[in-house]
Protein backbone atom coordinates (compact mmCIF):
# COMPACT_ATOMS: atom_id res chain seq x y z
CA UNK A 1 0.00 0.00 0.00
CA UNK A 2 1.16 3.19 -1.01
CA UNK A 3 0.59 6.35 0.88
CA UNK A 4 0.51 9.65 0.23
CA UNK A 5 2.61 12.69 2.09
CA UNK A 6 0.98 15.25 3.34
CA UNK A 7 1.34 18.75 3.27
CA UNK A 8 0.19 20.49 6.67
CA UNK A 9 -2.27 22.92 5.87
CA UNK A 10 -1.03 26.77 5.44
CA UNK A 11 2.05 25.61 5.91
CA UNK A 12 3.52 24.11 3.07
CA UNK A 13 5.14 21.60 5.78
CA UNK A 14 5.27 18.00 4.02
CA UNK A 15 4.85 15.17 6.75
CA UNK A 16 4.98 11.45 6.16
CA UNK A 17 4.87 8.84 9.15
CA UNK A 18 7.49 5.93 9.22
CA UNK A 19 4.81 3.64 9.54
CA UNK A 20 2.91 4.11 6.43
CA UNK A 21 6.26 3.99 3.81
CA UNK A 22 6.82 0.52 2.21
CA UNK A 23 9.23 -1.15 3.28
CA UNK A 24 12.03 -2.08 0.30
CA UNK A 25 14.56 -5.41 1.08
CA UNK A 26 17.59 -4.67 0.29
CA UNK A 27 20.77 -6.93 0.34
CA UNK A 28 21.60 -6.79 4.41
CA UNK A 29 19.06 -4.19 5.21
CA UNK A 30 15.61 -3.07 5.04
CA UNK A 31 14.94 0.68 3.78
CA UNK A 32 11.99 3.45 3.98
CA UNK A 33 12.04 6.40 2.10
CA UNK A 34 10.50 9.00 4.20
CA UNK A 35 10.89 12.66 2.03
CA UNK A 36 12.11 12.49 -1.93
CA UNK A 37 10.38 14.09 -4.83
CA UNK A 38 7.37 11.97 -4.76
CA UNK A 39 6.50 13.74 -1.70
CA UNK A 40 6.86 16.64 -3.37
CA UNK A 41 10.26 17.50 -2.01
CA UNK A 42 13.29 18.17 -4.50
CA UNK A 43 17.04 18.50 -3.60
CA UNK A 44 17.52 16.33 -0.93
CA UNK A 45 15.97 13.01 0.26
CA UNK A 46 15.64 11.33 3.57
CA UNK A 47 15.53 7.57 4.44
CA UNK A 48 15.23 5.36 7.45
CA UNK A 49 17.44 2.22 7.23
CA UNK A 50 17.81 -1.01 9.41
CA UNK A 51 19.81 -3.81 9.45
CA UNK A 52 20.91 -6.71 10.79
CA UNK A 53 23.86 -7.25 13.05
CA UNK A 54 27.03 -8.24 10.92
CA UNK A 55 25.11 -7.00 7.66
CA UNK A 56 26.39 -4.92 5.39
CA UNK A 57 26.25 -3.11 2.14
CA UNK A 58 27.54 -3.60 -1.19
CA UNK A 59 30.16 -0.99 -1.88
CA UNK A 60 28.61 1.51 -3.80
CA UNK A 61 29.88 5.62 -4.64
CA UNK A 62 27.11 8.06 -5.09
CA UNK A 63 27.86 11.67 -6.88
CA UNK A 64 25.85 12.81 -4.28
CA UNK A 65 26.64 13.47 -0.43
CA UNK A 66 25.54 10.86 1.77
CA UNK A 67 24.62 12.37 5.33
CA UNK A 68 24.18 9.72 8.24
CA UNK A 69 22.51 10.03 11.60
CA UNK A 70 22.33 6.82 13.90
CA UNK A 71 19.30 6.50 16.05
CA UNK A 72 19.90 3.02 17.55
CA UNK A 73 23.30 0.48 17.61
CA UNK A 74 26.48 0.74 16.07
CA UNK A 75 27.45 1.81 12.48
CA UNK A 76 30.55 1.08 10.62
CA UNK A 77 31.44 3.16 7.56
CA UNK A 78 34.20 1.58 5.15
CA UNK A 79 36.49 3.22 2.49
CA UNK A 80 39.46 2.00 0.64
CA UNK A 81 41.38 4.37 3.32
CA UNK A 82 39.81 3.07 6.38
CA UNK A 83 37.01 2.56 8.85
CA UNK A 84 34.91 5.07 11.42
CA UNK A 85 32.53 3.17 13.87
CA UNK A 86 29.28 5.03 14.32
CA UNK A 87 26.86 5.15 17.71
CA UNK A 88 23.52 6.00 18.74
CA UNK A 89 23.57 10.26 19.00
CA UNK A 90 26.46 10.41 15.90
CA UNK A 91 26.14 12.20 12.32
CA UNK A 92 28.74 11.76 9.62
CA UNK A 93 28.81 13.15 5.81
CA UNK A 94 30.23 10.87 3.44
CA UNK A 95 31.34 12.85 0.36
CA UNK A 96 30.45 12.68 -3.13
CA UNK A 97 32.37 9.70 -4.71
CA UNK A 98 33.98 8.26 -1.84
CA UNK A 99 34.12 4.37 -2.09
CA UNK A 100 32.27 3.06 0.71
CA UNK A 101 29.72 0.17 2.71
CA UNK A 102 27.59 0.50 5.82
CA UNK A 103 28.14 -2.40 8.48
CA UNK A 104 26.68 -3.26 11.43
CA UNK A 105 29.46 -3.89 13.64
CA UNK A 106 26.70 -4.02 16.55
CA UNK A 107 25.13 -7.24 18.63
CA UNK A 108 21.60 -6.02 17.74
CA UNK A 109 19.59 -4.75 14.77
CA UNK A 110 20.72 -0.59 14.06
CA UNK A 111 18.61 1.70 12.87
CA UNK A 112 20.30 5.27 11.01
CA UNK A 113 18.84 7.96 8.34
CA UNK A 114 20.26 8.91 5.63
CA UNK A 115 19.66 12.11 3.98
CA UNK A 116 20.93 12.38 0.17
CA UNK A 117 21.96 15.96 -1.10
CA UNK A 118 20.95 16.44 -3.99
CA UNK A 119 18.21 13.81 -4.47
CA UNK A 120 17.77 10.85 -6.74
CA UNK A 121 19.97 7.76 -6.07
CA UNK A 122 16.90 6.83 -3.56
CA UNK A 123 15.12 6.14 -6.17
CA UNK A 124 16.61 2.30 -7.07
CA UNK A 125 15.06 1.10 -3.75
CA UNK A 126 11.39 1.63 -5.31
CA UNK A 127 12.41 -1.35 -8.33
CA UNK A 128 13.32 -3.91 -4.83
CA UNK A 129 10.66 -6.17 -2.96
CA UNK A 130 8.22 -4.83 -0.75
CA UNK A 131 8.58 -6.74 3.26
CA UNK A 132 4.28 -6.90 3.11
CA UNK A 133 5.04 -8.00 6.90
CA UNK A 134 7.17 -8.62 9.65
CA UNK A 135 7.57 -12.04 11.59
CA UNK A 136 9.11 -11.66 15.00
CA UNK A 137 10.22 -14.79 17.00
CA UNK A 138 8.53 -15.06 20.13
Amino acid sequence: MRTQSTTQPGTGIVVKRQADCETYVGTSRLTKILIDRTSGIRGASLSWVTMPPGGETEKHEKNETEIIYVVHGSLRLNTPRGSVVMEAGDGGAIPPRTLHSHENCGRDWNQFLVILTPDGPEQGFRGRSILEKTIVDS
